[in-house]
This record gives C-alpha cells, sequence and structure tokens, in this order.
C-alpha cells in the first residue's frame, strides 16, 4: 500500500545519511535490528546477502531502478541497496518472520494444551491492550521514535498489570513479587520492571495464571464472563 511504502521510506531516510539514494549492508544494520532481523551468525550474513540479491531482482521486475547487488556469499563487497530493493527486502523479512511467530504459537498452544478458540480470545486481549496501552502512551512516543511497522507487538509490564486491576484483582507483595519473577523470565532481555512481552510469552503467563489461580484471577474471570453472559443474552 502506499501507506506502507511511505512508512519504509523514512526509515530508509534515516540510514541514508548522504542522501544519494542508496545505503550499504551496513548502514542497513539499525533498521534490521529495530526488526529483528539482524544476523547473528556467518550463515545469517550469507543468508541476508541472497536475500538482497533476490530483492534487487524482485524490484527490477516491478520496473524499480536499482544499482546492482553484490554476489550472494562475497561478504567482502559492500552491497548498495537502493529504496525499492530495501522494500522488497522488508517485505520479504516480514512475511518470513510473520509466518516463523505464527509456527511458535501454534507449537506454544499446543505445549500448553490451548484450543483454538482460547488462543484467539487470548490474541484479542492482548491487542486490545497493547493498543491501550500505545494510546496512553501516545503523547510521551509522539516525542520519542514511534514504533516501526513490521517490529513485533509487545505488551508492557504496567499493561499487563492494568489487565488485571480490570478484573477487580489486587495482588499482595508476595504475588507481585512471584509475578516479577515470572516476567523476568518471560521477557527477552531478562527484566522485570522494564518486562515486554511478546504474544507467545503472554500465552505462557496466562497458562501461568490460570494454573496457579494467580491472586484468584479464576474466579474473577468467571465473573466476568458471566456478567458478559447476561448483558448479551439480554
Amino acid at each position: 500500500s502506499d501507506q506502507e511504502v511511505q512508512h519504509f521510506r523514512r526509515l530508509f531516510e534515516k540510514v541514508d545519511l548522504d542522501g544519494n539514494g542508496s545505503v550499504d549492508a551496513r548502514e542497513l544494520r539499525p533498521i534490521l535490528k529495530m526488526f529483528c532481523w539482524e544476523p547473528r551468525t556467518r550463515q545469517e550474513q550469507q543468508e541476508l546477502l541472497g536475500k538482497i540479491q533476490k530483492a534487487h531482482v524482485l524490484a527490477c521486475e516491478a520496473g524499480a531502478t536499482a544499482p546492482p547487488a553484490a554476489p550472494a556469499g562475497d561478504e567482502d563487497v559492500v552491497v548498495d541497496i537502493d529504496f525499492w530493493t530495501f522494500l522488497q527486502l522488508a517485505r520479504m523479512l516480514s512475511t518470513e518472520k510473520e509466518e516463523a511467530e505464527e509456527k511458535r504459537i501454534k507449537e506454544t498452544q499446543i505445549e500448553l494444551g490451548y484450543s483454538d478458540r482460547e488462543v484467539e480470545d487470548f490474541r484479542q486481549i492482548f491487542r486490545i491492550w497493547v493498543k491501550r496501552m500505545r494510546d496512553l502512551n501516545a503523547a510521551v512516543e509522539q516525542a520519542m521514535e514511534p514504533r516501526s511497522k513490521g517490529a513485533p507487538e509487545t505488551l508492557s509490564r504496567d499493561g499487563i498489570l492494568r489487565l488485571i486491576r480490570s478484573l477487580g484483582i489486587s495482588p499482595d507483595k508476595p504475588m507481585m513479587w512471584r509475578l516479577d519473577r515470572r516476567l523476568k523470565g518471560l521477557d527477552a532481555e531478562g527484566r522485570s520492571d522494564g518486562a515486554q512481552l511478546r504474544f507467545e510469552s503472554f500465552l505462557r503467563l496466562m497458562r501461568w495464571f490460570l494454573d496457579i489461580d494467580f491472586a484468584g484471577i479464576n474466579g474473577a474471570a468467571a465473573t466476568l464472563a458471566r456478567r458478559t453472559d447476561g448483558s448479551t443474552g439480554g
């Protein structure tokens, strides 16, 4: 879409410091890191070069003008990437990331014994609270770097606490200590206060809540469900 193109163009222009319309693979690293695409091994570096080559071909096939891409596997060559090659690369990596994430979610679903309906219900809850926290922090985020499309959605510790309190639950200090320890184990960077959970980790947290009946959450959720059923039933 036009909106997607403009979004990626703004990202591209931030690293195209000299404004010549192309960047090399090293200059792309901040964007790759932002999207969790940064190659960490020699094999991943070779795979990224191959993807850049493929993106260049796709950009040419789409009728865009792109400078020649370096042959895949030649790690000593600085690859010049124009915007249209970058756009194709971003779309390619986004699709791969989404497919990998859905695979992990499905594996987590099977491991935790969730039904398809339960996963979708939790996904809806997760997205609602991600949006609420984003709206709540909108004024702060306007003064900072906006979250990039394609970057994984995460729910903060504050958002999780607000979700819990919305059920009428007020965890005591021992429960909060247990929660923070659990969040630290689920956060990708091992944080507790600054924890940010992806949906897969959110599913694990919900299973833990239910299994230990965190601060009486099972009863609170059942009460909320009965009220919801009563209101919809007229």
